[in-house]
């Protein structure tokens, strides 16, 4: 048995009629996916639909382009107020586009992580006014920046809000919010990024922008992991669409760094293209992410890219050193929500390693830095399936410095005053909770047949492409799967690959291990992501696996491979007569794997261990020959002419004259010792000084296959033809019918 790694849910059971799907022409796999996100018929005929919102139906935007309006006329000094992540930082760029456009006197700033923290600073905000500012525009944040607005409104400066994160209790005091969720509007899509916020203000500027922005809005908007349906689908569609056909300069020199080829999908943006404008946020000033995406000069370009490829490669290995401290740690907390602080731990990389944590223990993770100049901890945290962690926070926001974010994630600072009692408050409000310890959930989107995964329908259902938040990538889950290759690849054999009996292929990254546990006769269960692989001009199926299980009793088959040094671990027993677990031991409670070292002396010795082991594996790990099998048990005829042979001799020195004695009879010299044995048990014979004698006494008939070493012989001829020349199958299917019995 081989457990699955998450808890496997399908989706929906709602289904489209067959006959529906086939007046749509949905194949199999289009049918299951569309069923599984519960579209009708009329949905599927709208998904390829362009949805947008007119800018002017979000609130307030007519009072916002005016005021912006005016500034520009006035050429009274802007300042676009940005944020250090992805969104943030192309949310500025395309708000600086359009206002230089459009002649404004405008400037950008983004604040630093580490020094202003997210949000409008106050310091910051008073140096931009005492600097000559008299507009200030934050887009991707600001929703809850109420110190800092309230300062500069009562300097007589407006400040306009652009932000998408969710609306707290209050709102800023300015007139001008631009929020798709504001609290009086009422907007078409209420997941817009900030960058979607800000690029419909850019469109109620100026419409003829609109073309030229649609590359960053499709970066901001996925790297930012909101909902890729209605309008944000329309906007990620077009955006890429709009990067491979006209790529700006900044996102070729990017790619070429990160020495990627080929077009930009949802998945180059979210792995390669999102992550390189984070990290430079994440470690330093993100004013080099902005710089970067509004340069229109190649070789500037790539200068820049470099710099951003170096922190991309110290961002991965500060979250490595992290993270691996942090998991350990976070293994041993008995809490329902889990908060970590350290001196010294890299505030700007700590979301990461809150997620990565959540992935190991499948609870909330709060991840906080202590900062011992400024006297408080700040951090990131991360939320699991079913906890809206911003509710939570909330709870004892009157008790925390600052803190924003939304139900699965959320920015902190706690002063070190009373860290321990906020602490204790988000615990006893996370217990109230009821949070599960179980496994992290899997959904999946119905079930398939492998010979559905031809190149036809895979490339069908890429069509419905982009994939992203609410509109998953399909997963599919095979049943009943046997394969006939299982493999270690790469070049330190840490991926998988396995090629299904019908010859489907199938990838498995950092899973290397599994070839110790997959066997070809195993019945796999397998829910993975389906795809086509190209190589050499060459398509074809195959599925990039997300988790597998096993579900029956495995029989793990290692037999030739020497070397093994027997180490004591959880779960596990090692079973021999020189190991601690012996073959007439019955308590195996708790023990999921057991390791055969020596075979055992008989097989009814063997059933006692069986019947009381309830775990899901054996692993065959002894070394033996099958002497007596090659040789066979001795026959009647055998024991007849070895009993003539020694009447004409009397007496023989087995050491000396054994093999002749056996050439002379034609029989193995081991089987003439053990029939000799017999005879010694039965008193036939005498042995004494290797000299063997025959008794001249013998009286009657006697039984020589009822003694004890013909008995010992026949069990370990049975031992040895079922547990040295036997397959591993043959070996499963006798323990299985063991236990039966």
């Amino acid at each position: 048995m081989i457990e699955s790694k998450y808890k496997w849910s399908v989706k929906s059971h709602h289904k489209i009629a067959q006959d529906e799907a086939k007046k749509l022409k949905l194949n199999p796999l289009q049918h299951q996916y569309l069923s599984a996100l519960e579209f009708t018929s009329e949905d599927v005929k709208q998904l390829f639909e362009r949805i947008e919102y007119d800018p002017d139906d979000m609130y307030g935007m007519k009072e916002i382009v005016d005021r912006i309006q005016t500034a520009i006329d006035e050429q009274v000094p802007i300042m676009i107020y940005g944020d250090y992540d992805a969104d943030g930082v192309t949310s500025t760029t395309i708000l600086y586009k359009t206002l230089t456009h459009l002649g404004a006197l405008v400037e950008y700033v983004i604040p630093n992580r580490f020094e202003h923290g997210y949000g409008p600073n106050v310091t910051l905000f008073q140096e931009l006014i005492d600097s000559g500012v008299e507009l200030i525009i934050t887009v991707d944040n600001g929703i809850a920046g109420f110190e800092a607005i309230d300062y500069a409104m009562s300097q007589g400066i407006d400040v306009i809000v652009t932000d998408h994160h969710e609306v707290q209790d209050k709102l800023p005091n300015t007139p001008f919010i631009l929020h798709q969720d504001h609290p009086e509007g009422d907007y078409g899509d209420k997941h817009l990024a900030g960058v979607g916020v800000t690029f419909k203000l850019c469109c109620a500027l100026c419409p003829t922008m609109k073309e030229s922005l649609l590359p960053y809005v499709a970066i901001g908007t996925i790297s930012d992991l909101v909902p890729l349906k209605h309008e944000n689908r329309t906007l990620v569609k077009e955006g890429l669409n709009a990067l491979n056909q006209s790529m700006p300069v900044a996102i070729k020199a990017l790619l070429n760094k990160a020495q990627y080829q080929g077009d930009v999908t949802e998945t180059t943006v979210g792995f390669i293209i999102g992550p390189r404008l984070n990290a430079v946020g994440r470690l330093d000033d993100a004013t080099l992410a902005v710089e970067l995406l509004l340069c229109e000069d190649m070789s500037s370009a790539i200068a820049i890219a470099e710099e951003v490829e170096r922190f991309n490669v110290d961002r991965k290995n500060i979250v490595q050193s992290i993270a691996e401290d942090a998991i350990q740690r976070a293994k041993v907390v008995d809490q329902p929500i889990i908060i970590l602080s350290e001196e010294g731990w890299h505030e700007g990389v700590l979301g990461i390693v809150a997620s990565r944590v959540v992935e190991s223990v499948n609870k909330p993770v709060i991840m906080l830095n202590y900062d011992s100049e400024k006297k408080h901890y700040k951090g990131s945290g991360r939320s699991i399936e079913g906890i809206n962690l911003f509710e939570l926070m909330m709870n004892v926001r009157p008790h925390l410095k600052s803190f924003g974010g939304h139900s699965m994630a959320c920015g902190v600072t706690i002063e070190a005053s009373n860290y321990d009692e906020v602490v204790q408050l988000i615990e006893d409000r996370a217990k109230q909770l009821e949070i599960q310890d179980v496994k992290p959930e899997l959904t999946y989107h119905g079930e398939v047949e492998t010979h559905h995964l031809t190149n036809k329908n895979i490339d069908e259902l890429n069509a419905f492409a982009p994939f992203g938040i609410g509109f998953e990538k399909p997963k599919f889950a095979l049943r009943h799967v046997s394969m006939n290759s299982i493999k270690a690849i790469g070049t330190d054999q840490k991926h998988l690959k396995l090629q299904t009996t019908d010859g489907l292929d199938i990838i498995a990254f950092n899973l290397g291990n599994y070839t110790n546990w997959l066997t070809t006769h195993d019945d796999v269960d397998i829910i993975g992501e389906v795809d086509i692989n190209e190589w050499n001009n060459i398509k074809k199926p195959q599925l990039m696996l997300k988790d597998l299980k096993v579900d029956h009793l495995q029989v793990i088959d290692e037999r030739s491979q020497a070397n093994f040094e027997p180490v004591k671990a959880r779960h596990v027993a090692l079973v021999g007569d020189s190991y601690d677990v012996k073959y007439e031991s019955t308590d195996l409670d708790g023990i999921e794997v057991l390791y055969l070292m020596e075979l055992p002396q008989s097989i009814d010795q063997f059933k006692s261990l069986v019947e009381s082991f309830k775990g899901h594996r054996i692993v065959l790990k002894y070394h033996a020959q099958a002497d007596v099998y090659y040789r066979g048990l001795p026959t009647k005829e055998e024991c007849k002419s070895l009993f003539i042979a020694l009447k004409q001799i009397k007496q023989v020195n087995i050491v000396e004259h054994g093999v002749s004695l056996s050439e002379h009879l034609s029989m193995n010299p081991f089987k003439v010792k053990d029939i000799l044995n017999m005879f010694f048990e039965v008193n036939f014979v005498t042995i004494e000084q290797d000299v063997v004698t025959l008794n001249s006494n013998i009286e009657g008939k006697t039984d020589l296959f009822n003694t004890t070493v013909y008995e010992s012989l026949r069990s370990q001829y049975d031992i040895e033809r079922h547990f040295i020349l036997s397959s591993s199958q043959e070996i499963k299917l006798m323990i299985e019918n063991l236990m039966r019995k």
